[in-house]
């Protein structure tokens, strides 16, 4: 099946190349982590959480999220770059960093953001609409609560899912000097659909079985779980870049899945 056999090979991708895959994210995604946990984000929030709860209002913590939020963008666009120009390209990283590229990162982050509102407006008629839908048929006691929600879920967040994907190959582009084009890539991506669901699918799958010992094993915002939570991140930011390299070298470059 074309849908595994994306997923296999953006998952061998990774792991085969483990080493230059450390030298292009380690040490960004170790500096990231020490400034949440120094900056104590998640605590921020879970106290902002409270208050809100409770009181219904409080300052948002901006002090501690905004360096965060930003660094954490910096760094993502970084390593993808790094990593985008390695398999696509060979480009070796340097010995613990990718190598700095201020234009194309720039470039990544610019089709970032037009990736994102696109899927954010997508997200938002698509959720209209079927919103709409369900809720006249719930009106017309056809449906129940829970099986409206569930039925939205399912009818949305895969249409989204697929749609970003799909969409997302102007990262690699911007990463390796072409132009993104979100037309270019969704002609590219045409007759994928599916295969890039269960891709995708599976990728969730292996993360969210990474994810697992942070609430099982791990004490709340202690610091082994924000070293977990990094590995969660790094494991998602790296599968996440192998399955848009992946689905850019076969859909737009034609190279083989095998």
């Amino acid at each position: 099946m074309k849908g595994f056999a994306i997923f296999h090979h953006s998952v061998r991708q990774l792991a085969g190349n483990i080493g230059p895959a450390l030298r292009i994210s380690a040490l960004l995604t170790a500096i990231l982590q020490l400034l949440g946990y120094l900056l104590d984000v998640q605590g921020d929030l879970a106290r902002y959480g409270i208050m809100l709860g409770t009181f219904g209002s409080g300052a948002f913590p901006w002090k501690s999220v905004l360096p965060y939020l930003a660094f954490s963008l910096l760094s993502g666009c970084w390593i993808g770059v790094g990593w985008c120009r390695y398999v696509l390209m060979e480009e070796q990283p340097g010995t613990v960093l990718p190598l700095f590229r201020p234009s194309r990162i720039v470039a990544y982050l610019v089709a970032l953001l037009v990736l994102t509102l696109a899927s954010v407006f997508a997200g938002f008629v698509l959720g209209f609409l079927a919103g709409f839908v369900l809720g006249f048929l719930k009106a017309l006691n056809m449906i129940g609560e829970t099986a409206s929600v569930v039925m939205f879920l399912v009818l949305v967040l895969p249409v989204i899912l697929v749609f970003s994907l799909r969409l997302s190959l102007g990262l690699p582009a911007a990463a390796i000097g072409e132009k993104p084009s979100m037309t270019a890539s969704w002609r590219a991506t045409r007759g994928y659909g599916l295969a890039i669901l269960v891709a995708s699918v599976l990728v969730i799958l292996v993360i969210v079985l990474v994810a697992l010992p942070v609430g099982l094993v791990f004490q709340p915002l202690s610091a082994p779980a924000w070293i977990w939570q990094g590995l969660i991140g790094w494991v998602t930011l790296m599968l996440g870049l192998s399955l848009s390299a992946t689905l850019y070298g076969h859909c737009v470059q034609g190279r083989p899945l095998a």
